[in-house]
């Protein structure tokens, strides 16, 4: 029993000094050696300028004790920046100003002691940051519910186009939108708002805080609204037309049963496998020939629109992004009750006026809407995600905003290049189009 007790009693101090020990600030990177400065750099130079930044080179000493390179200069927003470079390279970027004007930059090397050497200094000459060519490039135009931002960003700079607006019945603003793009050609819907004048004030930030001045104007939100799909019908009842499978009707479409809870799919649309409504024949559409590989549907949403947007949610479960879900599709619109139907004639010019002809409204190609980009048949929680729950959104091209009141789908082509079609929802947006009466 003593011999057990001298144990306990040797575990105890063992454990409050290891406790005691571990309380005290750990040392962090190398011991210091000493505290002798290094040598400084030297041939400091600034070699090209971009925007918002300079390149700079300088020649490094002969100093086996340099352990990196330190930069240090202050952007316009007042903050402090500081960049290294290890000891294998002789340049670096000076990075986050916003206005074309002389800067003033130090450079000092530091020890594996952290002992910093002399400071050289250099003045240098930044172009003026992306922000502003992007501000210049502006464009702002009415749109369903808000207003439509386009902008060119030629050096694909990573930046943020932000939008406020005043709080209805107060002088506090709100953001409206938030837009992060390094696109070439940039775009942003603002949506939201009642149709009535409203003041938008636009601003581009980048990464470094750096933000310009603001963009202000009125305009008036076109009304949109989703349209209610209890009113949607099957329609133009051609036996080519596929509107079900095995009990997946195309009602499955109009349902707002989604799959995004639980995954479920047994509400989906799903035509005849294979499709014989399909066409292997090239189409000259707006966007270039093209083969029909899943086929064509038509439907009557009930009453006339002029559309603004859709979204298609994909058939849940194991589905999303692969097999019958669309993934290039056009959408074709007519007022008439007698157009043509889906496979009598696929040629998308237009008819004469009065004549029963659809009217091309839109194409669309979704690739780039996976968001984890894996090949067919990979997919993660976010793609499900965006498959089922988001659905893949897409804008009806203002020059093609026209009334129409029954539709036609087109597939294009398939996430699986299958001949087929499924879907689990597909919802539209838009503005109702009122009939005048003929007095």
């Amino acid at each position: 029993m003593k011999y057990l007790m001298n144990i306990a009693s040797k575990l105890s101090i063992f454990v409050l000094f290891s406790a005691l020990t571990a309380c005290q600030e750990e040392q962090r990177g190398q011991f210091p050696i000493d505290n002798t400065p290094p040598e400084p750099v030297t041939a400091l130079r600034q070699e090209s300028q971009f925007g918002g930044g300079v390149k700079i080179r300088y020649d490094l000493p002969d100093d086996r004790n340099m352990l990196y390179v330190v930069a240090r200069y202050t952007l316009d927003t007042g903050r402090e920046m500081e960049v290294k470079a290890s000891v294998y390279n002789t340049s670096m970027d000076i990075v986050g100003f916003s206005h074309a004007q002389e800067r003033t930059i130090e450079v000092r090397t530091v020890s594996r002691s952290q002992v910093e050497s002399e400071p050289q200094t250099l003045v240098v000459h930044p172009l003026r940051s992306p922000i502003h060519d992007v501000f210049e490039s502006l464009e702002m135009m009415n749109d369903f519910g808000g207003i439509r931002v386009l902008w060119k960003n030629e050096a694909r700079a990573p930046i943020n186009v932000l939008v406020s607006t005043p709080v209805e019945g107060s002088s506090l603003m709100e953001q409206a939108g938030n837009f992060a793009s390094s696109m070439m050609n940039g775009r942003g819907n603002v949506r939201g708002y009642k149709e009535e004048p409203r003041l938008f004030y636009v601003r581009v930030r980048d990464r470094w805080g750096n933000v310009t001045e603001a963009n202000v104007a009125e305009y008036v939100p076109i009304h949109e609204e989703e349209i209610d799909k209890l009113r949607f019908r099957r329609w133009n009842l051609d036996a080519q037309i596929p509107y079900s499978s095995n009990g997946w009707n195309i009602e499955g479409l109009w349902d707002d049963v989604g799959s995004c809870i639980d995954g479920a799919s047994n509400n989906a649309f799903h035509t005849a496998d294979p499709n014989p409504s399909r066409t292997f024949l090239p189409v000259a559409y707006e966007f270039g020939p093209a083969i029909i590989q899943g086929g064509s549907f038509t439907f009557d949403m009930g009453s006339p629109f002029t559309l603004s947007r859709l979204a298609i949610y994909h058939r849940g479960g194991t589905w999303p992004f692969r097999h019958h879900n669309p993934k290039k599709y056009a959408v074709y619109g007519s007022l008439t009750s007698n157009a043509k139907r889906a496979n009598d004639d696929l040629a998308p010019i237009n008819w004469a006026e009065g004549t029963a002809k659809w009217i091309f409204l839109g194409y669309w190609d979704d690739s780039d809407k996976k968001p984890s980009g894996l090949p067919l048949g990979s997919i993660t929680a976010e793609d499900e995600r965006a498959a089922n729950c988001e659905g893949m959104h897409n804008d009806f091209p203002m020059e093609h905003w026209t009334p129409v009141r029954y539709i036609r789908f087109d597939c294009i082509e398939s996430w699986g290049v299958t001949p087929g079609i499924h879907m689990n929802e597909l919802t539209f947006w838009g503005r109702p189009h009122v009939v005048e009466q003929q007095q």
